[in-house]
């Protein structure tokens, strides 16, 4: 013989206690919170924003700047150097070079002498005589 269920009563349900009501609403809030967070995430991350490296080659060098943080590095003849690190300042304007020396008044170069005129031509001789074999 099997045991069958009684169907369920066919009354009205029983009102929800206090301790219920306040339990299915934390966790309806605390649901909602979780989700309006993941919203929010997504929405941040997903935002387009300005681009984080810029690049730019001078002569034969290449020059790779970081947008956020100002940090630049540079690389040519197979090596790489910091040009500029995180956190350091970069001057507004560049620093004024040291003016140069004026330079000397150059010496005076010694005159060439003209050259000597020419000779006058000498009277006309006698072609030599053919030699004896």
């Amino acid at each position: 013989m099997a045991f069958e269920k009684e169907p369920p009563a066919e009354g009205p349900e029983p009102e929800p206690t206090l301790l219920e009501v306040v339990e299915k609403a934390g966790r309806q809030i605390g649901t909602a919170l979780v989700v309006g967070a993941a919203f929010i995430a997504v929405a941040i991350y997903a935002r387009p924003g300005p681009p984080r490296y810029q690049a730019f080659s001078a002569g034969a060098e290449l020059v790779r700047i970081d947008t956020r943080s100002g940090a630049m590095i540079a690389c040519g003849g197979g090596q790489c150097y910091n040009v500029h690190k995180m956190g350091e300042h970069i001057a507004r304007q560049a620093p004024t070079l040291p003016s140069l020396p004026t330079p000397a008044a150059p010496a005076a170069v010694p005159a060439i002498p003209a050259p000597a005129a020419p000779a006058a031509p000498s009277a006309p001789t006698a072609p030599a005589a053919p030699a004896s074999r």
